[in-house]
């Protein structure tokens, strides 16, 4: 297919990358209707380190903050994520042989499941940027993360209830649209 196709309209944010590089551009066809999907690079920035923020992620929230008098708490979503799972589980314990062969019920568990990682997703998003946000908020220029080896070598070490709630965290996750 080779010809013209007419631009319906441009983005409102189209000025914040006209000094950005652009990458690489691709054009889509879906269902009758061609969209240009445009990737841009943006030269990082030389940033001096002036004070640091510390952030600590737990399974209950995520505290950022320079003292004990200057700190934030955001509150984690692991409820929400693990009422997902448990809806997901007791789907098998009440089809204990059924659920593998029924297309009806492992779909259910499969959206359950789905619906638990998005929730995660969303979330490590959201706190990033929150977390960036208030970081410059406080004048700092650097976050220190702290360091999460061996943290799933150790969940044998809880108690039953606390097991599965280290991977539904999702800590690197959380980490990663930190940094």
């Amino acid at each position: 297919m080779f010809g013209e196709i007419p631009i319906l309209g441009y983005p409102k944010n189209l000025r914040e990358y006209l000094n950005w590089r652009t990458r690489e551009a691709r054009l889509v066809v879906r269902e009758g209707k061609a969209f240009l999907k445009v990737v841009f690079e943006k030269p990082l920035e030389k940033v001096d380190p002036k004070s640091s923020v510390a952030v600590d992620v737990n399974m209950s929230e995520v505290v950022a903050g320079k003292d004990d008098k200057h700190y934030v708490r955001i509150p984690t979503r692991i409820e929400e994520v693990h009422h997902w799972k448990s809806l997901a589980e007791n789907l098998q314990k009440k089809y204990p042989k059924r659920w593998k062969e029924n297309n009806r019920i492992l779909r259910r568990i499969h959206s359950f499941h789905l619906k638990a990682r998005r929730v995660m997703e969303d979330f490590a998003r959201k706190v990033g940027k929150w977390v960036v946000e208030i970081v410059r908020t406080m004048g700092a220029s650097v976050i220190e993360l702290e360091n999460l080896r061996n943290l799933i070598k150790n969940v044998d070490k809880l108690s039953k209830e606390f097991r599965d709630k280290p991977y539904l965290m999702q800590y690197r996750r959380v980490q990663y649209w930190i940094s």
